[in-house]
C-alpha cells in the first residue's frame, strides 16, 4: 500500500511540476550519483517520507553526488526531487538501490562513461547508410573510331542523385534527459550508386540517364557510369565522372541511418550549448 502511494505521488507531480528533472546514474548502498541542472538542490529521502535526509548542490560540471552514512539497504527505495533559486520544485524521482557490482556490469556495457554529458559533443568513428544529390563538375566521354583523341570532356551537363554507405565521424550533442538534440556526421570515405540525368528541349535533343558507380572522398566524387540516353556517332556508353555531392545529412538534420559506430574517440567538449 505504501508503494502504492509513492507511485500515485510521483504521477501526480508528473502533471503539476515543470522544473528540471534530476537524472539518476546510479544508486548504490554507499551513494548515488547523476546529473541536474547546474546550481540546483538535490533533495533525497531515504525513508519515502518525503523529507529530505540529504541535500546536495549540482556542481559546475552539471553533476551532483552524494554519500550514505550509514549504508541504505540493497532493494530500497529513495526519492530525488530538485529545486532551482526561485523555489521552483522538479518532479519526484524515485530510484532503487542496487549492489555495486550490478551497477559496476551496466556501466561496463554503457556507451558512455562520462556522467556529465548535458551540452557536450561527443565523437564517434561510424558508418552510415545515407543519400545524396551531385552535380557533375566534369565528364570525360570516351570515343571510338577516332585516332586523334580518347575522348570529350564535358563541364555541368547534367544533376543526379545515388544511395551508399560512407564511413566518418559522428558527432552528437545531448541534453540533460541524455536525449539528441544535435547530430553531425562528416563523411571522409564511401562508396554510392546513383544516377545522372537531364533532358533536352528545342533544338537540343541530347538526353542524359546513366547509372554510376561512385567513390566519394569528402564531399567529392570520382566515379564511372554507362549512358542509356542519347550517345553520339563515336561516343562510347562508358564514361567518367568527377561530382560534388551534397548529402541528404547537410540539408536535413539526421537525414541518415546509421549503419554502425564505435566507443568515443575523443573527449567530451565543452560546449555547453544552451547554457
Amino acid at each position: 500500500m505504501k508503494q502504492k502511494l509513492i507511485l500515485s505521488f510521483l504521477l501526480f507531480s508528473n502533471f503539476m511540476l515543470s522544473q528540471t528533472n534530476p537524472v539518476v546514474h546510479f544508486s548504490s548502498p554507499n551513494l548515488v550519483k547523476g546529473i541536474g541542472q547546474i546550481g540546483n538542490i538535490i533533495y533525497i529521502s531515504t525513508d519515502s517520507d518525503f523529507n529530505p535526509e540529504y541535500e546536495v548542490k549540482v556542481n559546475e560540471e552539471g553533476e551532483f553526488e552524494c554519500k550514505f552514512s550509514p549504508p541504505l539497504t540493497v532493494g530500497d527505495n529513495i526519492i530525488l526531487w530538485a529545486e532551482n533559486s526561485k523555489n521552483e520544485i522538479s518532479q519526484k524521482v524515485l530510484s532503487k538501490i542496487e549492489q555495486s557490482e550490478v551497477i559496476l556490469n551496466t556501466l561496463n556495457e554503457e556507451r558512455f562513461s562520462n556522467f556529465s554529458l548535458s551540452g557536450k559533443t561527443i565523437s564517434y568513428k561510424a558508418t552510415i547508410w545515407n543519400t545524396n544529390f551531385s552535380v557533375p563538375l566534369a565528364r570525360f566521354n570516351f570515343t571510338k573510331n577516332d585516332n586523334q583523341k580518347e575522348g570529350d570532356i564535358l563541364l555541368f551537363n547534367s544533376i543526379g542523385a545515388g544511395f551508399g554507405i560512407s564511413c566518418g565521424e559522428l558527432r552528437e550533442t545531448r541534453d540533460i534527459g541524455n536525449s539528441i538534440i544535435d547530430q553531425e556526421f562528416v563523411s571522409t570515405f564511401g562508396i554510392h550508386l546513383g544516377f545522372l540525368f537531364s533532358a533536352g528541349t528545342g533544338d537540343d535533343t541530347q538526353n542524359v540517364f546513366a547509372p554510376t558507380l561512385n567513390i566519394s572522398v569528402l564531399d567529392f566524387q570520382l566515379g564511372i557510369g554507362y549512358e542509356l540516353g542519347t550517345l553520339s556517332e563515336n561516343q562510347k556508353p562508358v564514361f567518367l565522372t568527377l561530382s560534388y555531392a551534397i548529402p541528404l545529412y547537410k540539408l536535413k538534420k539526421g537525414g541518415f541511418w546509421i549503419w554502425k559506430d564505435s566507443t568515443p574517440i575523443i573527449d567530451p567538449k565543452d560546449s555547453r550549448l544552451g547554457n
